[in-house]
């Protein structure tokens, strides 16, 4: 609140956390640079061809509680034709693996090790639909737009998103998945492949660093300027 009017340029990850700066805070305007993936870890299109049977729905990241990981778990009985992959590690996971036992779907979870971040996008490409199931449980996850949206999307993975303000401006924008309080879980099926391939495309064409890159320096020289 102090510094706010003293800056020359301001930016954030996502439209709704500029706006809320804006409203909350009486500043002047963001510029949202999205934390996007290197074009260098584009996968070959061929990854749109894969046809896994079941279907394979990831969830990449740390397993900490407001991450909707236990409403995952305990979503996983009504998904009987998919299997559900946990790639990371965190405080939770020994609950998460008691849950997975509790619900009776150990067979169809499978508890996945981390990877290093350069390979996080080949590892999700292995898979069909990714995961953010952040709840809204307080700002943080309320304006929550992960850098695994934009993974899932590089991967070329369909994306299920909770209903939060920016996943659910690009799932619609750029046609990319489902938002799970507008969907049962059946519905993941239905426009698979053309999600997976809106995401491939978007990611291909704009989502990317290098994109991202250009406007970030652009706007640093603009602030620098004072133009």
């Amino acid at each position: 609140r102090e510094l706010l009017p003293h800056t020359d340029g301001r930016m954030t990850v996502c439209e709704s956390l500029g706006r809320y700066f804006e409203r909350n805070y009486d500043s002047r305007p963001f510029q949202t640079v999205h934390n996007v993936p290197s074009l260098r870890f584009l996968p070959d299109p061929q990854v749109l061809s894969r046809r896994n049977h079941p279907r394979r729905i990831l969830y990449h990241g740390a397993y900490f509680v407001d991450r909707g990981l236990e409403e995952v778990m305990a979503a996983v009985r009504f998904v009987p034709q998919a299997q559900f992959i946990f790639r990371g590690s965190g405080v939770i996971e020994p609950h998460l693996r008691s849950l997975a036992e509790k619900h009776d779907v150990q067979r169809r979870v499978t508890f996945a090790s981390p990877v290093e971040v350069d390979a996080l996008v080949a590892s999700a490409s292995e898979s069909d639909i990714g995961l953010n199931p952040f709840p809204q449980a307080c700002h943080n996850t309320q304006f929550a737009l992960p850098n695994k949206f934009f993974e899932y999307m590089m991967a070329g993975l369909a994306i299920g998103s909770t209903d939060l303000p920016e996943l659910r401006m690009l799932t619609d924008q750029l046609q990319v998945g489902i938002l799970f309080e507008r969907c049962h879980p059946e519905s993941f099926g239905v426009g698979l492949t053309k999600s997976r391939r809106n995401a491939y495309a978007a990611a291909r064409d704009r989502f990317h660093w290098e994109h991202a890159r250009g406007e970030m320096l652009s706007y640093y020289a603009a602030a620098i300027s004072g133009s």
